[in-house]
């Protein structure tokens, strides 16, 4: 991509402290992201790129996450799940709302935000990850209020 070695990519970080690359590069973007033993890398040209992985495992206080920091139709999605899908189905929000907080670079602080008012046309795709993990990239590009999330939170 860059024709370097990789101790020789010139890395640096914003005032937030995401990652990106220095100098005149041609315009990539990339963002890392780890849970358990899986690590997931988005990189695109021309685009503010997120990904997020978490390990789908039971954990205290999901509803109560829920209530603070997804929206209402997301809520809505989660209240319509069987018992059996409401876990996977909270990750895959979570996942999603964390790679679209770290593509417009304002980390966890901004997890809570609406998805659909930033101003940007963004999409999300899941990323097959491996058993007992849910993982979403998700792309931002000036221009636009819509989105791309569909009713079910897949695309």
């Amino acid at each position: 991509l860059l024709g370097l070695p990789p101790r020789r990519v010139p890395l640096t970080e914003d005032a937030r402290g995401r990652p990106a690359l220095r100098g005149d590069r041609p315009r990539y973007d990339f963002n890392l992201s780890h849970s358990g033993n899986r690590l997931a890398l988005s990189v695109a040209r021309g685009l503010r790129v997120g990904i997020d992985v978490e390990r789908v495992t039971e954990r205290d206080g999901v509803a109560v996450i829920a209530r603070r920091y997804f929206g209402d139709r997301e809520r809505q999605r989660l209240d319509r799940s069987s018992d059996r899908s409401y876990l996977e189905r909270w990750y895959r929000i979570w996942t999603t709302r964390e790679a679209h907080a770290k593509a417009r670079g304002t980390g966890v602080s901004g997890i809570a935000a609406p998805l659909d008012g930033h101003g940007s046309l963004w999409c999300r795709r899941s990323v097959r990850v491996g058993d007992h993990y849910v993982a979403s990239v998700v792309a931002l590009t000036p221009k636009s209020t819509t989105h791309s999330y569909d009713e079910r939170g897949d695309r």
